[in-house]
């Protein structure tokens, strides 16, 4: 357990903060479906709503990210946090190819 390492349960200091960063990445992601979705973007880069596919990873990086940043004491260095990130990479990539593929289809 915790008690026996001697390391906190807690989330670090930084976090303590800032209870809001689900929220803000609930918000975020939600603006980011909407204008996936929006008449005008779906006009302008002539892919129907399948755009909205794309919000599949950027829900999975948020999520990690904030794991991430929950888990760690480092949170001050998001940089750090996103290239030291194996599994983040993976999701960047996987953007990539959704939105390749995207643009592929259309």
């Amino acid at each position: 357990g915790t008690a026996i390492t001697g390391q906190s349960a807690s989330p670090p200091i930084a976090l303590a903060s800032a209870p809001s960063m689900p929220a803000t990445a609930m918000i975020t992601l939600a603006l980011y479906v909407a204008y996936t979705l929006v008449p005008a973007t779906v006009q302008r880069y002539s892919c129907g709503a399948i755009l909205a596919f794309t919000a599949i990873p950027v829900a999975l990086g948020l999520i990690r990210y904030l794991k991430l940043t929950y888990s760690k004491a480092d949170v001050g260095r998001p940089e750090k946090i996103l290239l030291s990130d194996r599994i983040l990479w993976c999701v960047l990539l996987s953007y990539a190819a959704t939105a390749a593929a995207v643009f592929l289809y259309r």
